[in-house]
């Protein structure tokens, strides 16, 4: 695949090191295996933009390139197919980043932090909000030693714990909050175990 994708196959080496196998290896098995690692890599590269963006209160945030026109491993979050082709899925089928948008990007509630360890918690829905803000943190494969976590991402740690299971990972803090309802309603929260650490 390194041939066919260089920008996709850094992502995978960057979030999943050596446990996405041998990039220069072909036959179906792997080219599979390549693809659903390169959108996994996709969904983390956009989640991690769109948390940036909603992190610094701007309003509005474009998706490019919704769909494909055809099936492929492109950046679209939605894969078309033609009923003309057999095998092709009409009408739509959903990669990883889509089913992201709606389980956790896009969601009325949302949390993230900036580098420094400044948190919030903002609920934009019109229904107030009371829960558990949980916070993890991850070791991204790149990043060394599990014993030096110096290069991290607060994400769901479920996808990699199911993927590499000796991914270093620790949860950095867990509070109960509560949220008027309205756009932008916001609590802000500081996690000090977040400064210090190198963000890719």
């Amino acid at each position: 695949m390194s041939q066919r994708n260089y920008p996709c196959d850094a992502q995978i080496l960057v979030y999943f090191g050596n446990t996405s196998g041998d990039l220069n290896e072909t036959g179906e098995t792997a080219f599979k295996r390549q693809l659903y690692y390169c959108m996994l890599s996709q969904a983390l590269v956009v989640k991690q933009n769109i948390e940036l963006t909603r992190s610094q209160n701007r309003f509005g945030t474009l998706v490019w390139q919704f769909n494909e026109i055809w099936p492929t491993g492109g950046w679209g979050s939605i894969e078309y197919g033609n009923p003309r082709f057999p095998g092709q899925t009409v009408g739509g089928r959903w990669k990883p980043l889509q089913y992201w948008f709606r389980q956790s990007i896009f969601t009325d509630v949302v949390v993230t932090c900036t580098p420094s360890g400044l948190c919030f918690v903002k609920n934009d829905g019109t229904t107030a909000f009371t829960g558990t803000v949980t916070l993890n943190v991850t070791k991204f494969a790149s990043s060394g030693p599990a014993e030096t976590v110096s290069h991290c991402c607060v994400l769901s740690i479920c996808l990699f714990k199911v993927l590499n299971p000796d991914c270093a990972w620790f949860q950095v803090h867990e509070a109960a909050v509560s949220l008027a309802p309205g756009a932008g309603v916001i609590s802000w929260f500081n996690v000090p175990a977040l400064a210090g650490i190198a963000w890719d």
